[in-house]
């Protein structure tokens, strides 16, 4: 017999993992997006580039932070998954073994 939480678990799914090449594809698209707009400030005077280039290069330092984390806590979900499935996985065979140990223990 399945618990009240083991039901919800499997009826909502409620832990969605993006796969690697969607979270490659989405830094590959912020990289573009920066490159372009670096190619824009190249095109002004160059007495105002100074100031966005250290915009830019801010703006690269957070997608490179944002990368970093998100990389972490796809890592650290598809571990609690796995984990979470050993351990479905374990209850169930401790079920089964206290029912088998239930059984012979009414019939001595």
């Amino acid at each position: 017999m399945k618990t009240e939480l083991e039901t919800e678990i499997e009826k909502n799914k409620v832990i969605k993992f993006l796969t690697d090449e969607q979270l490659n594809e989405a830094a590959v698209r912020e990289v573009d997006e920066v490159s372009e707009l670096v190619v824009l400030i190249e095109g002004l005077p160059v007495e105002s580039r100074s100031g966005f280039y250290d915009v830019v290069n801010r703006i690269v330092d957070g997608m490179e932070r944002r990368q970093q984390i998100l990389t972490t806590l796809h890592d650290s979900l598809t571990q609690l998954n796995l984990d979470l499935k050993y351990l479905l996985f374990d209850l169930d065979a401790t079920r089964r073994e206290r029912d088998e140990c239930l059984k012979l223990l009414n019939e001595w």
